[in-house]
């Protein structure tokens, strides 16, 4: 058999001719240039020892300098000068380690946000996945509008602004007015930095902090019943998007939050129209903590509301006795369990 030619690939370098030092120091010559020009300020700053010691703290990193870089011009704590003064007067906390400086720079950041914990639990949101293992949201590879999430999150116009204003160094935050675009975090290493405890320090938020966040605002959303009808965004667009976020840990949750029954009744109601495979994932998570032999009131509530809508919206719903059967059964298909009547096959009712 003939070997298939393939295009030959040029040779990947894996000795130290590379010095990534050379490119970093042309970056930071060309950026602080355009920052000079831009404010008028001195041909000399910054003077070569600075641009040495930045150097020195980047470790070969490329997203210090860019960071940094990002800080000055988009910060709003004060002029170039005195921002990269700032800068220059951080300092790791730890050992040394190629990220030392970079982990101090983060903290340094997220530390300027009136509220730096609240803005680390936006920031997971906005990840779509919760310590980058729980996804949040339907299409892991695609990631909905700042505007949705925004609304998402925000009990009160501006929380947006408040939680993330003074972060436009680490992450792309479009224009309010923006319909379309998604937040975007400007390096994986941000988000590594954030999942570490050890080198986020006092401000780091676990998955369970994170988790509660979602659920406080999933619970507000369902009692107020969704967006105030003033809101300019078509309410239809953003409860697609809600009905169809996917939901951790529903069975913690959803029992300490107290849902009143109308607000049960809401959530059904629209998620029977706007995701079906959300209605059939509650439907059984609601389920995992039950006892064997009695389920719990917030179960009751939930499946009972589910049923009753599925069975008006015309689903193939399962019986009394399939119930009782499956009782002891915590890890159902939902498939199984409930069926648009144009996907049933000999399902039991």
């Amino acid at each position: 058999m003939k070997a298939t030619n393939h295009r030959s690939l040029p040779p990947l370098i894996l000795d130290e001719k590379y010095n990534p030092n050379a490119d970093i120091i042309l970056f930071l010559q060309a950026k602080f240039g355009e920052i000079r020009r831009r404010y008028n300020l001195s041909p000399s700053w910054p003077s070569q020892e600075i641009l040495a010691i930045l150097l020195d703290q980047a470790s070969g990193q490329f997203i210090y300098p860019a960071t940094v870089i990002r800080y000055i011009t988009t910060s709003r704590h004060g002029s170039p000068q005195t921002l990269l003064d700032q800068l220059l007067k951080v300092k790791p906390s730890s050992g040394r380690n190629p990220f030392s400086h970079l982990d101090a720079f983060y903290t340094h950041i997220l530390q300027s946000a009136p509220n730096p914990i609240l803005a680390v639990k936006w920031l997971w949101i906005i990840k779509g996945k919760i310590h980058d293992w729980y996804p949040i949201f339907p299409d892991e590879h695609s990631t909905p509008a700042a505007l949705l999430v925004n609304l998402f999150l925000q009990t009160d116009d501006g929380d947006a602004e408040y939680a993330l204003g003074d972060l436009h160094s680490l992450i792309n935050v479009p224009p309010s007015d923006d319909l379309e675009t998604p937040y975007r975090p400007y390096h994986k290493s941000f988000y590594d930095f954030l999942e570490s405890e050890d080198r986020c320090g006092p401000i780091y938020v676990g998955e369970t902090q994170c988790f509660e966040f979602f659920w406080g605002r999933f619970f507000d959303i369902c009692t107020h019943q969704g967006l105030p009808a003033s809101h300019p965004l078509d309410q239809q667009k953003f409860l697609h998007f809600f009905f169809n976020l996917k939901t951790p840990y529903i069975w913690q949750f959803t029992s300490r939050l107290n849902f009143a029954p109308s607000s049960v009744d809401w959530w059904a109601s629209g998620c029977v129209s706007h995701s079906e495979n959300g209605i059939k994932m509650m439907f059984c998570a609601i389920h995992l903590e039950c006892h064997w032999y009695r389920c719990s009131p917030t179960c009751k509530l939930w499946r009972n509301s589910i049923l009753r809508h599925c069975k008006k919206a015309d689903w193939k719903v399962p019986s009394r006795m399939w119930l009782l059967r499956n009782r002891f059964n915590k890890y159902l298909d939902p498939d199984d369990v409930l069926q648009r009547k144009a996907d049933t096959n000999g399902h039991e009712s």
